[in-house]
């Protein structure tokens, strides 16, 4: 299943195919970010060497393992996320809307919630 706007921003998630209650939901997902970013090469080495330095923030679990990022909200309406796991031609940084970003995260929290209640056998 696919919550958000590819062409701004869309989280991709799947359940795995033979899970049956009573289970905890296992499953794949990766966000799917295709925005421009008009960023010079220099932009991208400045913004990596800044924020490379806050490694405290890995190690949320095994879905995450080897995946640094960070989601910036400024004042003005735009998310920044920032990742060396963004695919190549996107460099290490790219501009998202606040909007798209809120309902790809909607989408996908309603859904995985609809899917823990079903797997739980009613259980949330």
């Amino acid at each position: 299943m696919v919550f958000g706007d590819r062409l701004d921003f869309a989280i991709e998630a799947d359940v795995e195919p033979n899970l049956a209650p009573p289970s905890a939901v296992w499953g794949r997902h990766r966000g799917d970010v295709e925005a421009p970013d008009a960023r010079t090469a220099e932009e991208h080495r400045r913004d990596s060497t800044f924020w490379s330095a806050h490694d405290f923030l890995t190690g949320w679990g095994e879905q995450f393992n080897g995946c640094k990022a960070f989601i910036l909200c400024p004042p003005d309406g735009a998310v920044r996320i920032l990742s060396r796991e963004l695919p190549g031609p996107m460099g290490r940084g790219v501009e998202v809307s606040r909007a798209g970003l809120v309902a790809a995260i909607e989408g996908f929290t309603r859904w995985f919630e609809q899917q823990a209640r079903r797997l739980g056998g009613g259980r949330a």
